[in-house]
């Protein structure tokens, strides 16, 4: 959506500062609930499976709804897609109206722009497990259809009020991403990662709100 130079370098003079290829949004009860997860095992074996040049930021952030599983039902009525917004912060104070103000329009949406805003979070990190890339502020909200997300995102009080404080005060990276994908194929080689990857997901799923 926005701030690909920051996902992706334009050069080697100018290296990005949200380098990733792939999202994972996971909701617990409580802090303890994600040591008790992080600090597991199963987790423990899935990452021994990173490769030398792989990068992976893991941070925890308050949320502001109550977490859901993902069932073929819920991916075939529900919403489809997530609108991320992931900041590296210059200046803090902007930053904080920023999402503060995030929250009150996502709280009047439907009056603004005839479409409810599912509001996952919009938070300054509330803990790092594993610091790799600068994240120090996320946005995140759900959206039936990609219309509607572009609703939220081109509406004049998103474009005249949030985005002048995101270029000016921040380095972000905005991302629509789907909340479902089928299941890729791959190689025999990789089976063991994916039992172990299945073995932190189980973990999680007895976790998970």
């Amino acid at each position: 959506m926005d701030g690909k130079d920051h996902n992706v370098e334009p050069n080697h003079l100018n290296p990005a500062v949200f380098d990733f290829e792939t999202v994972l949004v996971a909701s617990f009860k409580d802090l303890e609930a994600v040591h008790s997860w992080w600090s597991s095992d199963q987790v423990f074996e899935l990452m021994k499976q990173r490769g030398p040049l792989t990068k992976m930021g893991l941070h925890t952030v308050d949320g502001l709804a109550q977490g859901f599983e993902g069932t073929k039902k819920r991916a075939a009525m529900g919403d489809k897609l997530m609108l991320l917004e992931i900041a590296k912060i210059d200046s803090f104070k902007p930053i904080q109206r920023y999402v503060d103000m995030y929250k009150r329009l996502a709280a009047k949406a439907h009056k603004d722009i005839g479409t409810a805003c599912n509001l996952l979070f919009a938070e300054g990190i509330s803990g790092v497990l594993l610091n790799e890339f600068p994240v120090q502020a996320i946005c995140a909200s759900c959206w039936r259809t990609r219309s509607d997300l572009l609703s939220w995102y081109e509406a004049p009080n998103y474009q005249q009020d949030l985005m002048p404080l995101r270029y000016d005060f921040a380095k972000c990276f905005a991302v629509a991403v789907p909340m479902y994908e089928d299941r890729k194929e791959t190689g025999d080689g990789d089976n063991f990662k994916r039992r172990a990857s299945a073995a932190a997901g189980m973990k999680l799923r007895g976790l998970q709100v």
